[in-house]
């Protein structure tokens, strides 16, 4: 299997992805994400400072910063790391819009990153490279897209049945989504004013073996990253996300990580029932017996 970039991110590792701001203090870098293959750098004199070429300035001095904006989902969360420690977050609004700020950083080499969480703990993929600050300068990133978030409701999909994929993307934007075995597919839909895009995907013509799946999103001419790919299964049965979770220990009846006396009451309850739920029949024999309480003793962990 394999990942996907777009076109910006790889244009982006073709540059190094690295932007060494060696500014004389006071003057001021941008980048402009939308920018085609080369790093767009402008530099002015803010504030304080000497400008270039001599000649003499205010007596301020104007501390480090750095800028980062862009478009996320609306009513979503934007997180923004230093060196992989978070240092600061913001809210969107309805506009997906976010601003997010760093000051007063000393002459270094950083690695920052940026990801949103749209509020169902769905995670965009990370926006990050490198930055070697020099002390009094202000640097702007801009036009930040982020990637959609993606999930999928089901780990396994009996052939013919439908899997459903869905997330958050910018309103207004066209997301395409990927799906990847043997053979690729391309799927494309639209996101609602809430930024929410669902495709209902029909397994049908597919072979029964394991998939990925991805997705990336166009808002106004720009192309975001792939989002890290979710994998599932064409097979002859359906195994819900949940259900998958459910069974990640054998015998926690009820998914709370731990096997106790409410997975035992949960199968006392079953025991000499018809129609057992297959989570709680441990052997697989269609009922509850002194062997399935036997399994979970051995994975009492209470």
């Amino acid at each position: 299997m394999y990942k996907k970039y777009s076109n910006n991110t790889l244009k982006l590792f073709k540059t190094a992805i690295v932007i060494i701001a060696v500014l004389m203090s006071g003057n001021a870098l941008s980048y402009d994400m939308t920018s085609s293959s080369t790093v767009v750098i402008s530099a002015r004199v803010e504030g304080g400072g000497t400008p270039p070429g001599g000649g003499g300035g205010s007596s301020g001095s104007i501390p480090t910063s750095i800028n980062f904006s862009g478009i996320a989902y609306p009513f979503s969360k934007v997180y923004l790391l230093q060196d992989g420690k978070k240092i600061t977050s913001v809210s969107t609004n309805s506009g997906s819009k976010f601003s997010l700020s760093v000051v007063n950083l000393s002459t270094n080499t950083y690695t920052f990153s940026i990801y949103a969480d749209d509020g169902y703990n769905r995670k965009s993929s990370f926006f990050s490279f490198p930055l070697r600050i020099v002390s009094g300068s202000t640097i702007n990133v801009s036009n930040i897209l982020l990637s959609p978030t993606i999930s999928i409701d089901k780990v396994k999909v009996k052939r013919g049945d439908n899997i459903t994929i869905s997330g958050k993307a910018t309103p207004e934007s066209e997301v395409k989504i990927s799906v990847f075995g043997n053979q690729e597919y391309f799927y494309k839909t639209t996101p609602n004013i809430k930024g929410e895009y669902f495709y209902v995907l029909n397994t049908s013509s597919m072979e029964s073996q394991k998939y990925q799946t991805q997705s990336n999103e166009v808002y106004k001419n720009q192309t975001s990253p792939y989002n890290s790919p979710l994998s599932f299964f064409v097979t002859n049965q359906n195994i819900n996300k949940e259900e998958q979770l459910c069974l990640s220990i054998k015998a926690d009846l009820n998914c709370d990580g731990y096997v106790n006396l409410i997975d035992f009451s949960i199968m006392a309850f079953w025991y000499e029932r018809l129609n057992v739920p297959k989570q709680i029949d441990q052997n697989g024999d269609g009922v509850i017996s002194l062997i399935d309480f036997s399994v979970l003793a051995f994975y009492w962990n209470g």
